[in-house]
């Protein structure tokens, strides 16, 4: 695919395009101002597109955090991981002493 912008590019270039429109100074209030309000709701957009990008972040990061959280919670009761029993302690002749 060739030259493909993102749709930020797409609306950069229509401002910058609109910018350098030149009008007489008698139909400014014909053309010049609606050319700006169209300027000022594409740097808007520009805006929420920023906006939405950052709120998307945060809540991949958020959920990301939760994840984590859950893998770290305590085991539901009877799901525990089984535990084995603790080797017998060697006394001086070689033999198992009891635990006691």
């Amino acid at each position: 695919m060739e030259n493909q912008m993102t749709k930020e590019q797409v609306i950069e270039a229509t401002i910058q395009v609109l910018s350098n429109i030149s009008v007489p100074v008698a139909k400014k209030r014909e053309i010049a101002d609606p050319i700006e309000g169209c300027i000022q709701n594409l740097a808007i957009v520009l805006q929420m597109i920023d906006a939405e990008k950052k709120a998307t972040e945060g809540a991949a990061a958020a959920r990301a955090l939760e994840d984590q959280a859950i893998a770290e919670e305590e085991p539901e009761p009877g799901m525990e991981p089984i535990a084995f029993p603790a080797k017998k302690e060697e006394t001086e002749n070689g033999r198992n002493a009891d635990a006691e």
